[in-house]
């Protein structure tokens, strides 16, 4: 190690260091106001070796989600909070208007096979449901808590119930609903249930743009606004008792 290198290392990480101080002292001098930040650091995009996220405008990820490595996320798609998906070791695809839910995991594989995680569009991955190495095409559902495992195939506009296990291999045919664990055929789902999984498809991707807004607000701009609610409620308060009304 050089001498230049070494002064540049220590010289890091005593700003390192004094930045952290810094930051919980300025905490301990707000006080109770430290709770009232909503914006936070953690790093929701994050390159894996050469391999960085591609995600394209218009694309929500919520504060708290994770996107590492090779993952491409297309247009109106949305990945919500506490989500995470890790393309380390093969990539992931995630197609239009497509919405990964709050703590769902998407992973990928190589040992047994090459196995990315390839996601159509108007898919819907519910909370807590786990795609590992599988493959959702256009419009398929997959339910809260359910797993869809290394290889798997859910056609399009299929749903997989809500705790299913869709063991490696699995190909599920367009159009139909498959639940338990192993994941069996239920029944084909209706034309009315297909349209109604479009339709909340929709109203995911009006919500997420709701919740987009929100997030990049700066600080100020979120103090401002809950000024501005507590003092209408002020007001509203004191009219509702001039008037003589009770709930």
């Amino acid at each position: 190690m050089t001498f230049l290198t070494s002064v540049t290392r220590n010289l890091g990480a005593a700003l390192r260091e004094s930045g952290q101080a810094l930051e919980r002292l300025g905490v301990r001098l707000q006080g109770q106001y430290a709770y009232e930040e909503t914006l936070n650091r953690h790093r929701r995009v994050s390159p894996f070796a050469d391999k960085y996220p591609q995600i394209e405008k218009g694309t929500f990820v919520a504060p708290n989600a994770t996107v590492l490595g090779d993952v491409s996320i297309s247009s109106d798609a949305s990945v919500w909070y506490g989500a995470v998906i890790r393309g380390d070791v093969n990539h992931v695809k995630i197609g239009p208007s497509a919405s990964i839910q709050d703590r769902a995991v998407i992973h990928v594989a190589k040992i047994g096979g090459d196995f990315p995680t390839l996601i159509g569009a108007r898919a819907v991955v519910e909370p807590g449901a786990i795609v590992h190495a599988a493959t959702l095409k256009d419009g398929a559902f997959v339910g809260a808590g359910a797993k869809v495992l290394d290889g798997a195939v859910v056609g399009e506009e299929a749903m997989v119930a809500a705790g299913a296990l869709v063991t490696p291999g699995t190909k599920i045919p367009d159009g139909q609903l498959w639940s338990g664990s192993p994941a069996k055929f239920e029944r084909d789902l209706s034309a009315q249930e297909k349209k109604d999984m479009r339709a909340a498809a929709e109203k995911i991707v009006l919500l997420a743009k709701k919740h987009q807004a929100e997030a990049e607000k700066p600080f100020d701009v979120v103090r401002a606004e809950r000024i501005v609610r507590e003092a209408e409620e002020e007001r509203h308060q004191d009219y509702v008792s001039k008037i003589g009304y009770s709930q």
